[in-house]
């Protein structure tokens, strides 16, 4: 995760620093890049999400051909697809929930 981020201190220039229109610019910039890195990973997250939703009906389809054709590696190789992507669903969950607390 790429994050900036904005010093509004004073520091050694005082007040006059944040008034210029050169710092204005460059804080109205660098909370737009913030902006757009945020919706970037809101992004990658929808696209995570999908494909743990694929990842997981693939590993539910494996698993029911498996059973039909009574083909135990297939079966347990879409156990294993299913509890892959449950993780990687859990993990998705827990950075939501971390973004919902920094929020």
């Amino acid at each position: 995760m790429t994050r900036l981020q904005v010093d509004f201190s004073l520091g050694a220039a005082g007040p006059r620093a944040l008034s210029s229109p050169r710092a204005r610019s460059k804080t109205h910039a660098t909370v737009d890049c913030i902006k757009h890195n945020q919706a970037k990973e809101n992004d990658v997250g929808n696209d995570d999400k999908l494909r743990n939703a694929a990842d997981e009906a693939t590993g539910h389809a494996k698993e029911t051909v498996g059973k039909l054709t009574d083909n135990d590696r297939l079966e347990n190789e879409g156990k294993l697809d299913q509890a892959g992507a449950n993780l990687r669903q859990a993990g998705e969950n827990v950075k939501d929930a971390g973004r919902d607390v920094l929020k």
